[in-house]
């Protein structure tokens, strides 16, 4: 999804690594998530690891017919750019209400830094995680956008933070 963000395509992401995933539960699947792994030399026992390390999946046509529909016609590519969009904006609005982030993240996934007394009271608003206590009574959390998320709910969540800042 994060290379959805920077416009590049699945074959631009292949040439550029050994390895990488594509997710499929922020896309609307039920589950799923596929390791692609494009250096031949990392591929040598790899159906035999998997199968080792309990990690096979039975009746893998399930998860099989979701990358078939999520794949056709560039859907995937295109949720991947609505979310990135919408968590791009997010970060935008946040960083006008002066938050600070733990890291700059080019992804659907961002990690706002709050003081603690606001995200406890965050969490009856909005469904984040917690990624790590700071000092000071401060805490980063993770807010992620998907295939399902709404621009208003954008700006819901600053709405409600602006009010939690004030």
């Amino acid at each position: 999804m994060a290379s959805a963000g920077e416009g590049l395509s699945l074959a631009q992401v292949a040439g550029a690594c050994d390895v990488f995933t594509i997710g499929l539960t922020k896309q609307g699947a039920l589950f799923g998530e596929a390791a692609v792994i494009v250096n031949p030399a990392l591929q040598r026992d790899l159906v035999s690891l998997v199968k080792q390390r309990g990690a096979l999946m039975a009746k893998g046509w399930l998860m099989g017919l979701q990358f078939e529909a999520l794949m056709e016609d560039g859907l995937y590519l295109a949720l991947s750019k609505r979310a990135v969009g919408l968590a791009l904006r997010m970060r935008e609005g946040l960083k006008r209400l002066g938050i600070e982030f733990l890291i700059d993240s080019p992804s659907n996934q961002q990690f706002p830094i709050l003081d603690d007394p606001v995200v406890e009271r965050l969490r009856d608003l909005v469904a984040f995680n917690v990624i790590e206590s700071l000092p000071g009574g401060r805490t980063a959390i993770r807010l992620c956008t998907g295939w399902a998320t709404e621009e208003s709910e954008i700006e819901a969540l600053l709405e409600a933070l602006s009010g939690l800042l004030a």
